[in-house]
């Protein structure tokens, strides 16, 4: 689960039931329980009652084999989407429906261009004609449609090019894919939630109050103003993709299915 999207009203009642019901199971059974990001271990342990000391964290991973620096990529891409050396790039990726923060993204995008005009946006996905045609009518009457790109949806190859081509990724919404853009060596920025938050620990990126445009806008401009401090970022953000591989993930994974059954085997 992620903050804001745990099911409410009958469904969520049945659905904490039936989570309670097979934690139950699976903890009478001696075994362990781990949620994707921070907030789910909340969840789980608040929510569903599981006791803290068996629920482990085994977070969505960066697939470093796939995304990672590529200064080729960055030049053929920048070059094909007419970018010249001193744009800079903030991206973002998934589907476009209600819910992202995508809205917020935008209006938060105005407020940087309008103080840095070297700003670029880039989305990257697709969704529902009415969602597209409603944030493209967001970015007219902004008045910042002619520094917005859109990409559909992409290969992995596709995404780890276009995430090489960018500066800077921002997450303004829930969780997505936007992970891997770490594995190119780009800062991140995403909301101040337990949920997403963990994705820019060691200053592998900034967090803005979930919500708040001009908080987003603020978060973003000292990354676009300031290139040693991107670089810097950028090297943080390397170095936690690392630390979340799905290498490292898979390690973790084993020490957890380990401890399981060592306790089955007493």
């Amino acid at each position: 689960t992620d903050n804001g999207n745990a099911p409410t009203g009958i469904s969520g009642v049945l659905a904490r039931w039936a989570g309670r019901r097979v934690l139950r199971t699976v903890l009478a059974r001696g075994g362990r329980v781990a949620g994707a990001n921070p907030y789910a271990v909340h969840y789980l342990r608040e929510a569903l009652g599981a006791p803290a000391d068996r629920v482990d964290l085994l977070p969505l991973g960066v697939d470093t084999r796939v995304f990672r620096p590529d200064g080729d990529a960055r030049g053929r891409e920048r070059a094909r989407l007419g970018w010249g050396a001193a744009d800079v790039v903030l991206c973002t990726s998934g589907r476009l429906v209600p819910g992202k923060g995508l809205e917020l993204l935008l209006e938060a995008f105005a407020r940087v261009v309008a103080q840095d005009p070297r700003a670029r946006l880039l989305v990257i996905g697709d969704g529902p004609e009415s969602c597209k045609a409603s944030l493209r009518g967001q970015a007219d009457r902004l008045g910042v449609a002619r520094w917005v790109t859109w990409e559909g949806w992409q290969s992995q190859e596709g995404l780890n090019a276009l995430y090489n081509a960018a500066d800077i990724g921002v997450l303004p919404g829930k969780m997505g894919g936007l992970r891997d853009l770490l594995g190119c060596g780009r800062p991140l920025v995403v909301e101040d939630s337990p949920a997403v938050s963990y994705l820019v620990e060691n200053d592998a990126g900034a967090v803005f109050a979930p919500g708040d445009a001009r908080a987003l806008a603020d978060a973003v401009l000292p990354l676009v103003a300031d290139g040693d401090e991107r670089h810097r970022r950028g090297a943080a953000a390397l170095r936690r993709a690392g630390e979340l591989s799905w290498e490292s993930v898979a390690r973790d994974s084993i020490v957890l299915y380990n401890q399981c059954l060592a306790r089955y085997s007493d």
